[in-house]
């Protein structure tokens, strides 16, 4: 299986209706009908899989169970060759890799400058800008997992955004392959590309094509308003509000943006993004 990974709000969802698209050649695909869903995260499934109530644990015992968890699953499900993943690649305390290297084949990390992440996350979370910033950096942050309020969904272990970056392209276990957002936007049929190929999947440059048409924003806020979004958190204006036509520099303060490139500066000139 290959993981598609990224920090929140990085493209994965829009990766994932590409792909969708591609693969069953379906014309003009229902969002909500997405493949290549989140297989890792839910309790029931764990539950089930490894014999214990996921609620009694800990999160380093549920990190110690996670990998078997997840092999299990892979093994299990042979016919999805890819998932989506928010969480950081970690060692659990037991010295296992909670997402193992002798089962996952790959990984395609999806990487997005955090400037644009930051009104995207907010959004989706229904957070003012600057909290967002704060969780943006907090290293323990986690999505979800809340029992007390019934939640179906086990604790993504998300980390800063330098943190979930560098967790997973500075690994040497498996193989990374990282696209950039940004260049995704500027060719999406050229980097979609990239993309079917690390998937291992054949490269067919028509359907590519077209998946890239279908699957272009202005069409996905269309039947987002015609028929809603399923993986829509508390997002005040729309899973796809803005995609392609967010600019930081509309939405962020000078001092916002000054805390951003002092929390994430290191990594984002790493991948060419100006902190200037």
């Amino acid at each position: 299986m290959i993981l598609l990974a990224s920090y929140p709000k990085s493209g994965n969802t829009w990766v994932r209706s590409m792909l969708t698209h591609y693969l069953s050649d379906a014309g003009d695909m229902n969002i909500n009908q997405l493949t290549l869903k989140q297989p890792f995260i839910l309790r029931a499934d764990f539950d089930e899989a490894v014999g214990v109530n996921s609620a009694d644990l800990s999160m380093g015992a549920l990190d110690n169970l996670r990998a078997d968890f997840c092999r299990d699953y892979i093994a299990d499900n042979s016919d999805e060759f890819a998932a989506k993943v928010h969480d950081i690649q970690r060692i659990a305390p037991n010295g296992r890799a909670v997402f193992p290297c002798d089962s996952v084949r790959g990984v395609v990390y999806l990487i997005r400058n955090p400037l644009n992440v930051a009104p995207s996350f907010a959004n989706h979370l229904g957070f003012e800008i600057r909290r967002t910033i704060k969780v943006m950096n907090r290293p323990l942050f986690r999505l979800s997992g809340r029992i007390e309020f019934g939640h179906h969904l086990l604790p993504q272990q998300i980390g800063t955004w330098s943190e979930n970056v560098t967790s997973w392209v500075d690994q040497r276990d498996i193989p990374v392959t990282v696209v950039r957002y940004e260049d995704l936007l500027a060719d999406p049929v050229g980097n979609f590309a990239r993309i079917v190929a690390a998937l291992g999947r054949d490269v067919d440059a028509d359907r590519i094509a077209q998946a890239a048409e279908y699957c272009a924003f202005d069409r996905l806020q269309r039947q987002e308003a015609a028929s809603g979004f399923s993986e829509m958190n508390f997002a005040k204006n729309g899973f796809f509000a803005k995609g392609a036509a967010r600019d930081y520099r509309a939405e962020l303060s000078d001092a916002e943006i000054a805390q951003i490139n002092a929390d994430h500066g290191a990594v984002m000139r790493r991948f060419g993004y100006a902190t200037d």
